[in-house]
């Protein structure tokens, strides 16, 4: 049974944890839907993750933020074809559009999202 936090309709200024039991509910329930896919022996994915909080906060109203930590959901990570990380994927109605991979800029992160 997915957790129930994930499903909420109320866009609060979080970042929902994504895995595999969730992960399909969430991206396919939500009009647009950035993941971040990273791990916590990545020193670049806790540099981004700033960005990545700071920039959730700004877009809650528009976008569902969630992360994957790959390491324990590695299945989501190849269906993806994420083999680096930090990773950026945008998903629209369940599907990726665009992505980003690496240390990015807070700017190039943000015009990912504003060029919809």
């Amino acid at each position: 049974m997915p957790n129930e936090d994930c499903l909420r309709d109320d866009k609060e200024d979080e970042i929902l944890e994504l895995d595999y039991r969730n992960f399909s509910i969430v991206i396919n329930r939500n009009k647009l839907t950035l993941v971040d896919f990273w791990a916590p022996w990545c020193g670049a994915c806790q540099t981004m993750f700033a960005i990545f909080s700071k920039l959730s906060k700004y877009y809650s109203d528009k976008i569902i933020f969630a992360r994957v930590n790959i390491d324990n959901n590695p299945k989501i990570a190849s269906e993806y074809e994420v083999f680096s990380i930090p990773s950026f994927i945008l998903f629209k109605d369940g599907q990726p559009i665009k992505g980003l991979i690496g240390t990015v800029t807070e700017s190039r992160l943000k015009e990912m999202v504003e060029k919809l």
